[in-house]
Order: structure tokens, then C-alpha cells, then sequence
């Protein structure tokens, strides 16, 4: 039982690990991309970032890891396919849904990226 364990422990980490990378470097990328935008759509995508951390930040409390991760990478998905058509709205969108994902994950680049966009949250709504 103990070497089950502990490979279950590994594969675990790893995917947690392998979670909090893409994570991190999603916001990275996005982070590197925001300056580039003009002033209009970077206005429409505060709005709309704030909006939608605001009511996912109040809503979620109760919810499980497991429902806040399902969500928050429906949230990514959904945005990637319309990042052609609505960029501000999905860039929005796909930073809220990556701060609700990987405040749920363990891994500590899961972690910086979470605090990452919690930061820039308090920063908008300033």
C-alpha cells in the first residue's frame, strides 16, 4: 500500500505541477499582450475583468476545488473561441476563469499565477 501511495502522491503533484505551469504562463502570455491592446478594448477588458471577478469572487465561496476548477476551464475554453470575434470580453473572461481555477490548485505556480491576478483585480478597481 505504501509504494501505491506514494506513486499516487507523485502523479498528483505532477499534474498539479503540469496545471500551475499553464496557468502561470497563460497569464504571463496574456499580461505580455494587454499593453499592445488599445486604450478602448483595454478599458472594455478591465470592466468586464472586474465584473466578472467580482461575481465570481462572491459566488464561489461554497463552491467544492473540484467545481471551481471545472468552471474556471469551461471559463478558458469558452474565451478562447471567441478571442477572434470579442477580444477585451474574452480576455476578460479567460483571466477570470484562470484566477478561479488556480486559487483551487495546489501547486505553487498555481499559486503565483492566482496571486498574479488577484493583484491586477485590486489594481483595475482602484
Amino acid at each position: 500500500m505504501g509504494l501505491f501511495s506514494f506513486i499516487a502522491d507523485a502523479a498528483k503533484e505532477a499534474n498539479e505541477d503540469a496545471h500551475g505551469h499553464r496557468l502561470l504562463a497563460g497569464v504571463q502570455s496574456t499580461f505580455s499582450l494587454i499593453p499592445k491592446l488599445d486604450e478602448r478594448t483595454r478599458e472594455i477588458l478591465v470592466m468586464g475583468y472586474v465584473q466578472i471577478f467580482g461575481r465570481l469572487s462572491s459566488q464561489s465561496c461554497s463552491w467544492s476545488s473540484a467545481e471551481k476548477i471545472t468552471l474556471g476551464r469551461t471559463m478558458q475554453s469558452q474565451a478562447q473561441e471567441k478571442f477572434d470575434i470579442d477580444i477585451a470580453g474574452s480576455y476578460a473572461k479567460w483571466m477570470a476563469g484562470a484566477w478561479l481555477e488556480s486559487g483551487a490548485r495546489l501547486g505553487p505556480k498555481a499559486q503565483h499565477a492566482n496571486f498574479l491576478l488577484t493583484d491586477l483585480f485590486n489594481t483595475m478597481r482602484e
